[in-house]
């Protein structure tokens, strides 16, 4: 099977980016597990490129788990890089299933995308219960040792718990 794909890093995050416009390429659900599997390639997240009509991609994100989520800022990010330098543009839009992204290429390897308003509601990020999204009270512990209690729940996209330390 021949694949393009680029793996890329964004902030931290590092995804494999599969160029699916030219060649559809049809993975299972297991195959994405494999393909983020540390012990084989690697990646937070696996990203298809598609075709789209009314935007310069269309992009299909999937978790390390193979389940599929909504967008993610830094993947996007990554993704606008490589179209500007293809297309030879500034500004890069993008289809999600959270909705469309716009991003800005800035210059020097910096990239910024829009990426809407986060969700708080528990509904919406989904929790499977009603609960209080600005507190979960989950306890963790810093590098050095000391307890944390928090984390605020919100869906930019993709479900994330911030702890404000």
């Amino acid at each position: 099977m021949d694949i393009k794909a680029f793996k890329m890093d964004g902030l931290g995050n590092d995804f494999i980016i599969i160029d699916n416009r030219q060649k559809v390429t049809d993975l299972t659900k297991e195959q994405i597990i494999k393909i983020c599997d540390r012990d084989f390639i690697g990646c937070d997240q696996l990203i298809l490129i598609e075709n789209d009509d009314n935007a310069d991609a269309r992009l299909k994100f999937f978790n390390s788990d193979g389940g599929e989520s909504g967008a993610c800022g830094n993947g996007t990010r990554c993704v606008a890089d490589l179209i500007s330098k293809e297309k030879n543009k500034k500004t890069i839009n993008l289809t999600t299933l959270s909705g469309n992204l716009k991003s800005e290429i800035l210059g020097n390897n910096l990239v910024t995308t829009e990426i809407g308003n986060a969700k708080t509601d528990w509904n919406e990020i989904p929790i499977s219960n009603e609960i209080d999204t600005k507190n979960l009270n989950i306890r963790i512990n810093d590098l050095n040792k000391k307890e944390h209690t928090g984390g605020t729940s919100v869906n930019v996209g993709n479900p994330h718990v911030v702890f404000f330390c």
